[in-house]
């Protein structure tokens, strides 16, 4: 009847350390749950800050381009005003160049007539002096 007993013994020594590392392995189980819980909020957490950056990132670029946008029309536009101020600039010259190139052909033939008039008084004189 010993063997029995010895058998019962070992069996039952067996069944606690079973029941030991079932606990461990419990406790273990309940660690990582614990820990894979905390990971789900961490990660769930650095989801919303990616999408909220994400989502700021698209705003600068909207306010980016809307600068631009607006850049780019103030530039038309003063390059217009500027291509205005030019075209009148060119008018004004044009129309004082013409007024000098007459007053220059005014005073060549007014020179003309002077030299022509000095030339007959010259001869003229030259007339009388002899």
């Amino acid at each position: 009847m010993e063997e029995p007993s010895q058998a019962c013994r070992d069996l039952q020594q067996k069944v606690n350390a079973m029941e030991v590392d079932l606990s461990a392995l419990k406790e273990k189980v309940s660690f990582f749950h614990v820990i894979y819980g905390k990971f789900d909020v961490t990660l769930g957490k650095i989801q919303e800050m990616i999408e909220n950056r994400r989502y700021e990132n698209n705003e600068d670029i909207k306010e980016v381009y809307a600068r631009l946008a607006e850049s780019e029309g103030r530039l038309l536009e003063e390059l217009k005003a500027i291509r205005q101020d030019m075209k009148d600039m060119n008018s004004r010259y044009e129309k004082r160049i013409s007024e000098l190139d007459r007053w220059k052909w005014m005073l060549m033939g007014g020179a003309v007539v002077a030299g022509w008039l000095l030339a007959r008084i010259a001869a003229n004189f030259q007339g009388v002096i002899s």
